[in-house]
């Protein structure tokens, strides 16, 4: 039986023994019945839950180390290419051509900025404006000791734990 079946027994059984419909003598192993069900099926549910979050971990673990080593691979690419790019300029080299690679230069332009004050000073045009962010915590903070925030309020939930 699904869980949802039953939560919706429990509502049923409920709802007939407050309108007097089960006898009293009943209503004590039918609802160790339901209970029981009820009990067994949340502690599955909450053993696979335990169970993804774990794989999830150990996803996570396994995707930081990837990156780890994707990042590793990308640097040591880029100390290659300054090395062989530093080497061929220095003899003179501005295309290079083999059977299995064509190594060539072309010009390109970056922008280098010397003091970001006088630059935003003379073409504030050019600044983009950062959206503000908000302190969470500070808010919440505040919102606990009492003291009021315009736009702001504490909103209650209930957080359920697998331990």
């Amino acid at each position: 039986m699904r869980l949802y079946d039953i939560k919706e027994e429990y509502l049923k059984f409920k709802e007939m023994t407050e309108n007097g419909e089960i006898p009293p003598e009943a209503v004590g192993d039918t609802l160790a019945c339901i209970e029981g069900e009820l009990e067994e099926k949340a502690d599955n549910i909450a053993c696979i839950i335990k169970q993804q979050l774990y794989e999830s971990a150990a996803l996570m673990a396994e995707e930081q180390a990837l990156c780890m080593r994707r990042r590793a691979k990308e640097k040591s690419a880029e100390r290659l290419k300054r090395y062989l790019s530093d080497c061929l300029l220095s003899v003179g080299y501005q295309t290079l051509e083999t059977s299995r690679n064509k190594i060539t230069f072309r010009k390109s332009a970056s922008v280098e900025i010397d003091d970001v004050t006088e630059l935003c000073a003379n073409h504030p045009e050019l600044v983009k404006a950062q959206p503000p962010q908000i302190d969470k915590a500070a808010v919440k903070k505040l919102l606990l000791s009492g003291q009021r925030v315009s736009g702001c309020s504490l909103k209650q939930k209930l957080n359920m734990q697998i331990k």
